[in-house]
Parts: structure tokens; C-alpha cells; sequence
């Protein structure tokens, strides 16, 4: 982004030595994909949002004349320097896992600072006929509506609410586009979850009917007391493990990567046309100081080692054919890197022969 370099970085366990023929690579290509499902998803993504202008179209993209596969120098991760990330947690598998992971971490550390915790998740009725851009203008505007003005203040002094933070959440189902948002609110004090519940949902109600559009008053909404696990709610943008890749199914639709999956473009553009320039992640103002997380960050290996460079033409093969992830793990193996090289050159080789 912005011509800068940036990074990927991969963590997995080394399992056994590969061996010294590329036949081997080829034999581990399943088990492989199936853990880092996230780069033949990304792949996908490109070819049903080809010709629009997206950043997710130059994720992985080489930013200078060699790619770097590194390992850190304890052998414990991996990583590619020398391509560019797109930031998007709603159309890159792969930037949506790592961000995901960052803030779930975040998270589970904000609700460590003494507050009790009601986590609130609201939705609107909807059809098959209702576009995702409406029903989410619709949800926000509700929400904002309903965070603001002499009611609300009432509502925080009243239920002792000293902080919050929400995520959008959005599945595909037999009713169309179901998009519902998740708000974790920090309270000072014990209250009564059934009781900040109802006058939560009075409001709701109201205001989305105001926007000219329906909440049921009994279904709408759903109110209960919260733990530590509650950032997983806020942080999964339909990741359900995001150390391992798998992708989550949901009971009440698809998620918008199953959709990848389908090869459903049209629902695809129309979820990335409406989820443009949304907030995945909001804090309410000082929250992050209040909970102790102003200054969180993650501790990255300080010292890499470049186990490969990739030429530009082999790193346009890897990306095309999603094999980012088989060059993250071989870069692992303590073999000096010897079996990434052999699996780099088989790759120029493909290249000389077509």
C-alpha cells in the first residue's frame, strides 16, 4: 500500500522432513490447501471481482524485483516481503485472518480491565427483494440514531455503560442478505440482562421502523451477559479459527466466503459494492484508553532470514496458482531451505516450458 513493502506473516508446526523431489511437494498439495484454505479463496476473489477497483486485486502483488520467503531466525515462523497487502477484512481471506487474529488478541486483553459485559446482536427483517447496500444503511443508521441523543445518555447512566465496541457481521441465506451487528457494551456495575435488554430493544424497534424498514420486537435482537470469549463475536468476519484457516459455516446462511466458494459473482459484487468504506471494528470515544488498550500491539520476531528469492515471473505462478501457503511451510523445514529452492526452480521451469 502506498508503494511500501509489506508483510505475511505465517506461523506453523514443522511435521517431518519433505524430502529432495518436487513429487513429494505435490503429494503434500492437499493437506496443505485444506490448512491455508485463505489463498485459493483470495485467488477466487480476484476472478469474480476482475474489473473493478478494489485493493484486494493487488494483494500479493510483487513491489520489487525479488520476493523474499523468510523464516524467523528461531524457525518458528514464516513470512514473504516484498508484496503488498490490501488491508481489506471484508474481501482478502488473508488480511481478514491476520487482522482478525491481531484484534481478537486485542480484545481478549480489553476484557481483562474489571468491567462486566452484556453483548448486544441486532439485526432487521429482510427479503430476497432487499439489497445488502439498504439493509445495512438501514442497521447503521438505526444504531446511530439509537447511540445519540437524551435517551441514550439516560441509557448509559441508568445501566452504568462506560464504554463499547461493535462489528458487522453479514450471511446469505434462504431470505436473502442478512446482515446483523454486534456490540459488546463494558458496564460499571452488575445489571440485569433481561431488564438493559427490553430497553434496548424498545428503542431498536422503534428507530428501524423509523428508516421505513421492520424489527420484530421478540427476534430481533438478542441480549445476554458476556465473558472474555465474547471477542470472538467482534473479530470473526466469518473466520471461525484464525490460526488454522478454517472457514466458518454458519447456521444461518453463508458467509460471504462460501459464496467465493460458489462462484456466486453477482452476490459477491454486490457484497463488496456495500461493505465499501464500512467499519469492521468501533470503539466508542476512549474506549481503548479505558480498557488498556491504546497502545496494543502484538510482539513480532525481530531478526528474519531469507530462505528464497522468487523472481516476479515465479511469484505471478505462485499467487496464480495459490501457493502461498506451500511456500510458508517449506520455508520452515530445517533443510537450509533446499526444498523450497527445488520447488522454486520447478516453478521457473513451468515457466520456461509454457
Amino acid at each position: 500500500m502506498n508503494g511500501q513493502p509489506e508483510h505475511e506473516l505465517c506461523t506453523l508446526d514443522y511435521q517431518e522432513p519433505l524430502g529432495n523431489t518436487t513429487v513429494k511437494v505435490s503429494a503434500r498439495r492437499e493437506r496443505i490447501e485444506n490448512h491455508d484454505k485463505k489463498w485459493w479463496l483470495a485467488r477466487k476473489v480476484k476472478q469474480l471481482l476482475s474489473g473493478t477497483g478494489y485493493r484486494v486485486l493487488n494483494c500479493q502483488k510483487a513491489i520489487r524485483t525479488q520476493v523474499e520467503v523468510q523464516k524467523s531466525a528461531d524457525g518458528e515462523a514464516s513470512r514473504i516481503d516484498g508484496v503488498m497487502l490490501c488491508g481489506s477484512v471484508w474481501l482478502c481471506p488473508v488480511c481478514a485472518q491476520r487482522i482478525a487474529y491481531e484484534r481478537s488478541l486485542m480484545l481478549k486483553q480489553a476484557n481483562q480491565a474489571g468491567y462486566k459485559m452484556v453483548l448486544v446482536t441486532a439485526t432487521l427483517q429482510h427479503s430476497r427483494t432487499d439489497s445488502l447496500k439498504e439493509l445495512l444503511k438501514a442497521l447503521k443508521s438505526a444504531l446511530k440514531a439509537l447511540k445519540s441523543g437524551r435517551w441514550w445518555q439516560g441509557f448509559r447512566e441508568k445501566y452504568g455503560v462506560v464504554a463499547y465496541v461493535s462489528s458487522f457481521e453479514i450471511t446469505y441465506g434462504v431470505n436473502g442478505w442478512h446482515p446483523h451487528c454486534h456490540m459488546l457494551f463494558y458496564l460499571s456495575g452488575e445489571v440485569d440482562a433481561e431488564e438493559f435488554g427490553s430497553a434496548f430493544r424498545e428503542r431498536y424497534v422503534e428507530l428501524i421502523e423509523r428508516e421505513g424498514s421492520y424489527a420484530s420486537y421478540y427476534h430481533s435482537v438478542d441480549v445476554r451477559k458476556a465473558d472474555s470469549d465474547a471477542s470472538s463475536y467482534l473479530t470473526k468476519w466469518s473466520l471461525s479459527e484464525e490460526l488454522t484457516g478454517s472457514f466458518a459455516k454458519s447456521g444461518a446462511g453463508k458467509t460471504f466466503w462460501q459464496l467465493v466458494e460458489d462462484g456466486r459473482a453477482e452476490l459477491v459484487r454486490e457484497y463488496a459494492e456495500a461493505t465499501f468504506g464500512l467499519k469492521a471494528l468501533t470503539f466508542s470515544q476512549g474506549a481503548k484508553k479505558l480498557l488498556g488498550i491504546e497502545n496494543f500491539s502484538i510482539e513480532q520476531p525481530q531478526e528474519w532470514v531469507t530462505v528464497a528469492e522468487v523472481s516476479v515471473e515465479a511469484w505471478r505462478v505462485v499467487c496464480d496458482k495459490a501457493l502461498q501457503g506451500v511456500c510458508l511451510e517449506l520455508a520452515l523445514y530445517p533443510d537450509d531451505g533446499e526444498a523450497l529452492q527445488m520447488f522454486i526452480e520447478s516453478l521457473v521451469a513451468f515457466i520456461d516450458d509454457s
